[in-house]
Formats: C-alpha cells, sequence, structure tokens
C-alpha cells in the first residue's frame, strides 16, 4: 500500500466527505458509481452501521469539481504493459511532428 498516495486521497476526501454528510467509505462508493467503466459495485460489511453509511452513497452525486479533485489526489499508475505503449506512442508521436525518431527509442 503506497501510504503517501493514501494521505493524499484521505484529505482530499475529508472536505468532500464533510460536504456531503457521509463517510469516506460512502464517497468511495459514489465516485466507483460515476466511473463508466464501473457497471457494478460489491461491498461487504461487517455491522448494521458499516451498511448504512454504504447506502448513504446511493444519496451522493460527486460534482465535476469533486471528480477532478479525487483524480488529482491519487492519479491511477500506469500498469505493464501500459507505460510501454505510452513510450511507444510518445515516440510515434515525435516521429510525426518532426519527422526524425527520438534518441533512445
Amino acid at each position: 500500500m503506497d501510504e503517501d498516495r493514501g494521505v493524499h486521497v484521505l484529505t482530499a476526501m475529508d472536505g468532500i466527505a464533510a460536504r456531503h454528510d457521509a463517510t469516506h467509505e460512502a464517497i468511495a462508493i459514489a465516485w466507483l458509481r460515476q466511473q463508466p467503466a464501473v457497471t457494478s459495485i460489491i461491498t461487504g460489511v461487517k455491522s448494521a452501521e458499516q451498511l448504512t453509511a454504504n447506502l448513504k452513497a446511493s444519496d451522493v452525486t460527486l460534482s465535476d469539481e469533486n471528480m477532478k479533485a479525487l483524480g488529482e489526489a491519487a492519479p491511477l499508475a500506469i500498469e505493464s504493459p501500459g507505460w510501454m505503449l505510452a513510450q511507444g506512442s510518445a515516440g510515434r508521436a515525435a516521429l510525426l511532428a518532426t519527422g526524425t525518431m527520438p534518441t533512445g527509442h
């Protein structure tokens, strides 16, 4: 777990959760609900309180500003082979723009 990244996310979530009178968990679920690629969300709870807090997410709609703040707090890391594709695409973009391939590619 990347604790530094986690601190950034929790800090961003603090204000958003307070404005929505919701828990961090509810904000996380609301964020997932608003992701175009997410088609279902599975949660697990150990208490009625956790269930109530998670269900609060159905009442939360995050603004574009909230979504941006959360995205900037913890941008997704490029995983393999994504970083290779990005590197190759950068070389191709430079080739198209300049007519020469950058050194090191």
